[in-house]
């Protein structure tokens, strides 16, 4: 079995067959700029799916991005800053 790699401090695991970037809680949490609790809750409800290595939770990179949805900005809302 290959060993991970680190790659800006997220573990990147290749083998025969490439797989994703995987982020560790505080990681992904950090990419997100989200407390590690709320991306608890999230994963509570189910809104992120998780993998375990060992004891190790870790989320791939494409359930990340899927969190992350478009939305219109701030003029079209009237607001200012």
């Amino acid at each position: 079995m290959n060993q991970g790699h680190f790659f800006g401090g997220a573990p990147f695991f290749w083998n025969k067959n490439y797989m994703e970037q995987m982020y560790s809680l505080k990681s992904a949490a950090s990419l997100l700029d989200i407390s590690v609790k709320t991306l608890r809750r999230l994963i509570k409800d189910k809104d992120i799916q998780i993998y375990r290595v060992r004891q190790s939770i870790r989320l791939k990179e494409s359930d990340i991005k899927q969190l992350v949805k478009p939305e219109q900005s701030i003029e079209d809302y009237g607001l200012t800053i």
